[in-house]
């Protein structure tokens, strides 16, 4: 009551109704649904539960609601109980998934998409820019089409595929375990099947990025390396780093495993060095976060709860 009361009294109508949108965040939408009574004008703005899944959208009764419906959505987040906002694991698919749901329950009247930091972000902007203009031109699946598109458009018909079939694979690798969600704790919940195939996929998704990276005109370089290259190899050396470390508490050729996360370790904090210092001419100074254990979210850092930043507790796997 407040609050229109201040939009009656200094914002002109002159222009039309004034527009006032309901936020239904976190601890809000409990007490929204516990009887809390929003204008029917209000447009309900209905929100991810931070990791993109939106918690609930509007009845039958509310789709009545002369104020509409929209969506406020994460494709980073700041805050507990973990932020992700190193580089975007979001998938267009899943994007596609939440969004598209959202729109079938009528939230249309707005869609906000929280990015956080806007660098690491650019490609699930333009595909939720895309989506959100024209929702039907994108159906079930477009996920590589649109990659393909993308990778097209700033690097050329060539490489477009092999850029798509890498993205394919980082997207999948991202869903599986977001790097800044990787922690010693779930390495060692994986079961040895498991973490066997996903230290070749991590292996293979490197290398396959480090082959294409050598067919990149020079003119490209810079955007390939923000847009793909970086983030790749942040999914890749930071799982091998903790598939690595997964060996040592189990005791497992320690010496070995500790040299090797030494020369990941060693590799990612020279990526992170060179996207800070060289690319683009030195464009993107203080952009991206080094390797400091993310103990403390108000500290710049990756989140990632790194293995050197834990104590060690070897158990031999007999």
């Amino acid at each position: 009551q407040d609050q229109r009361g201040l939009l009656d009294k200094y914002v002109t109508k002159k222009w039309g109704p004034v527009a006032q949108c309901f936020v239904p965040y976190k601890e809000v939408l409990p007490i929204y649904d516990a009887g809390l009574k929003v204008p029917d004008d209000v447009t309900l703005m209905w929100v991810d539960d931070n990791f993109g899944y939106i918690r609930r959208l509007s009845n039958p009764d509310e789709r009545k609601r002369s104020g509409g419906a929209g969506v406020y959505w994460h494709m980073s987040y700041y805050g507990g109980p973990h932020s992700y906002t190193w580089i975007n694991t979001t998938a267009p698919a899943f994007m596609w998934e939440e969004l598209h749901k959202a729109w079938e329950n009528d939230a249309r009247t707005m869609w906000v998409i929280n990015v956080g930091d806007i660098k690491p972000m650019e490609i699930g902007m333009d595909y939720f820019s895309k989506f959100a203009w024209n929702v039907d031109e994108f159906p079930l699946g477009a996920q590589r089409e649109f990659l393909q598109s993308f990778a097209a458009e700033n690097f050329g018909e060539t490489l477009a595929q092999p850029v798509a079939d890498l993205l394919m694979d980082f997207y999948r690798l991202g869903t599986v375990r977001k790097p800044e969600l990787m922690e010693r704790r779930w390495a060692m919940s994986l079961t040895a099947e498991s973490a066997a195939q996903l230290e070749r996929d991590y292996q293979d998704l490197l290398a396959r990025e480090q082959a294409l990276s050598a067919k990149i005109p020079n003119a490209s370089r810079d955007a390939y390396t923000e847009l793909v290259a970086f983030p790749v190899r942040v999914v890749g050396n930071t799982g091998l780093i903790f598939l690595a470390d997964r060996k040592i508490q189990q005791a497992n050729n320690v010496a070995a495993n500790e040299s090797k996360i030494a020369q990941l370790r060693s590799d990612l904090a020279n990526h992170v060095s060179q996207f800070n210092t060289n690319l683009a001419g030195g464009k993107w100074k203080f952009m991206m976060p080094g390797l400091e254990t993310g103990r403390r979210l108000t500290e710049w850092n990756s989140q990632v709860r790194w293995p050197w930043g834990e104590p060690t507790n070897r158990v031999a796997i007999i």
